[in-house]
C-alpha cells in the first residue's frame, strides 16, 4: 500500500512540474522520495518565464529578442511552454 502512495505522489509531482515548465522526471523522483518537501518547493517556485523558439523549439527567456541556441529572431508575442 505504501508503494502505491509513493507512485501516486511521484506522478502527481511530475505532472505539476511539467505544467510549470520544469523537468517532470526529476521532480517526479523527488516527489516520490520526499513528497512533503518537494511539492511545496515546486509550488512556491512558480512557473518558469520562458518561451519556445519558433525555429529550433528550444526554451529561451521571455522577452528575448534572439534565440541563444540558433540565433533566430524571436517575435514579441509570448509562446509560453
Amino acid at each position: 500500500m505504501f508503494l502505491v502512495f509513493v507512485i501516486i505522489f511521484g506522478v502527481l509531482t511530475g505532472v505539476v512540474a511539467q505544467n510549470y515548465g520544469r523537468n517532470a522526471i526529476g521532480w517526479g523522483f523527488a516527489g516520490a522520495a520526499m513528497f512533503i518537501i518537494a511539492m511545496p518547493c515546486l509550488l512556491l517556485s512558480g512557473p518558469l518565464n520562458t518561451q519556445k523558439c519558433s525555429e529550433c523549439k528550444e526554451l529561451v527567456k521571455d522577452g528575448a529578442r534572439k534565440c541563444k541556441h540558433c540565433g533566430a529572431s524571436l517575435s514579441t508575442s509570448h509562446n509560453s511552454r
